[in-house]
């Protein structure tokens, strides 16, 4: 086995190198915007039917097989039509960074203390409530937000009980 991986690593040549660099790049980016959207669920639904493929071929369950072999190939077309939205996204975040720009290399998403945000949010509630001024807040779970938020207003600022407190205000 490492005479096989030995004699691979002999024969690569720097072009090798470079090529298996710029594909592990572009699928870690790939998975950068897929992450917490509905596309990360869809994609997790495509690697299981692609199992069960896998098994019933090697299995030798003909029906099976034919079906699920069909539906990838129709797949392939009903992927480009749910994956839309992500795909526009990363051609305009494309469009605006430009393939070298600072934004195609580096995420500056902030890390935030849940305790805190929670918190302020728990604060600004009461003081809603206690006003009988109503508000719907969504937080992020399992599934991500990230397709509404950008439909959203982005404010650039920290998350405070008053600050929710005079968005909900009429």
């Amino acid at each position: 086995m490492f005479n096989g991986l030995i004699d691979i690593i002999k024969t690569m040549r720097i072009n090798d190198v470079i090529d298996i660099l710029i594909i592990a790049y572009v699928l870690y980016r790939l998975i950068l915007v897929i992450h917490k959207t509905r596309a990360e669920q869809l994609l997790k639904g495509l690697a299981v039917l692609i199992v069960i493929t896998k098994v019933s071929e090697w299995l030798q369950l003909r029906t099976v097989n034919y079906i699920l072999r069909n539906a990838m190939t129709v797949g392939v077309i009903a992927l480009l039509i749910v994956f839309q939205p992500e795909l526009r996204r990363g051609l305009e975040s494309l469009g605006r960074s430009g393939f070298l720009g600072k934004n195609f290399f580096f995420f500056n998403e902030e890390e935030k203390d849940m305790s805190e945000v929670l918190g302020e949010i728990c604060d600004a509630v009461q003081f809603l409530s206690r006003s009988k001024i109503g508000a719907l807040i969504v937080l992020e779970r399992e599934t991500g937000l990230n397709e509404l938020i950008e439909t959203g207003i982005a404010m650039d600022s920290k998350i405070s009980s008053e600050l929710l407190i005079n968005t909900f205000i009429p």
